[in-house]
């Protein structure tokens, strides 16, 4: 079987790495919350381009004027600037997003038992490593309320400002478009002739399914081509689904929806060992941009269930 070359750039092969808090160095622009949106991608169904401005109360003008620049990364415009008779300052994000300050001595922003009422930024990972390396230079109280939604190659950090306003940051790193490898060799599925044409197996010390279809078997990487999330097989609806930004595959690894545009669920080979076992080989990954029927390896006649 040909490995085929990467149809959307892939970067490079890694090892699957315990979790960490920085994402590798990258001045890459995010994909704005995994969805694939970029600047200069307009939707033509949407009317809305971006935010002209954000305006929150504070306490202090001084003292949220430092956070916001110093902390989270914003350039001063200026003060009095608006049609405000309150002192206020305005920054500025990087894609031309304004934040409008308003000296407010009675501001109340945290509504009791919940975050769900924040503001989320995105950065690139070196604005990402910046950002942490002042929070704990200032010694802010940090938390992850999305731990167990991130895909890899997601990053997201939870804080407050000076006034208490919960506040959202989010990164997507260079890892998420990267192939990862299992590290465990070539694994023994079995007896092919165990598996009728439809059954969908997963072997999760490698992260791979084995999947029968009418041409033979696929053995196809759980990760996610979208961005390296850890699919699940959902046997009600005959659907490989993404949980993290909903990109949904077919039994063959074709993407059906969700996410645009892209590919087809990576594949290792398939071998069979003469007692008729189907073996994996995972240390080599197959990329593809949809499924073709030369892709599927076909088991001995030994190994085929009448």
């Amino acid at each position: 079987m040909e490995t085929a070359a990467p149809a959307n750039g892939y970067r490079t092969t890694r090892q699957l790495e315990k979790a960490k808090e920085l994402p590798q160095a990258s001045d890459a622009l995010p994909q704005y919350g995994g969805h694939g949106y970029v600047p200069g991608s307009r939707q033509e169904e949407g009317f809305v381009d971006r935010i002209s401005h954000l305006v929150l109360g504070v306490g202090s003008l001084d003292r949220s004027e430092h956070f916001y620049n110093d902390v989270m990364g914003m350039d001063i415009v200026g003060r009095g600037l608006m049609a405000e008779q309150r002192p206020h300052a305005v920054l500025r994000m990087n894609t031309g997003c304004m934040l409008v300050l308003v000296e407010d001595k009675n501001v109340v922003p945290r509504r009791l038992g919940t975050n769900a009422v924040h503001h989320a930024f995105t950065m690139t990972p070196n604005q990402y490593r910046r950002l942490l390396e002042k929070v704990k230079e200032h010694e802010i109280d940090v938390w992850v309320d999305r731990a167990q939604y991130l895909a890899e190659g997601e990053f997201n950090v939870n804080f407050r400002d000076p006034d208490d306003h919960a506040l959202e940051v989010c990164c997507d790193a260079p890892e998420a478009s990267e192939v990862i490898l299992p590290n465990v060799g070539t694994i023994d599925c079995g007896p092919a002739d165990s598996f009728k044409v439809g059954d969908v197996k997963l072997f999760k010390e490698a992260d791979v399914f084995l999947v029968r279809v009418k041409e033979g078997f696929l053995a196809m990487s759980r990760w996610c081509t979208h961005m390296n999330g850890r699919i699940i097989w959902n046997r009600e609806h005959w659907r490989f689904q993404c949980p993290y930004h909903h990109a949904t595959f077919d039994r063959c690894g074709n993407a059906t929806g969700g996410q645009p545009d892209i590919d087809a669920l990576r594949l290792y080979p398939v071998n069979f060992s003469p007692e008729g076992h189907a073996l994996v080989d995972t240390s080599q990954v197959i990329h593809r941009a949809c499924f073709e029927p030369q892709q599927a390896s076909k088991p001995p006649k030994v190994a085929v269930t009448a």
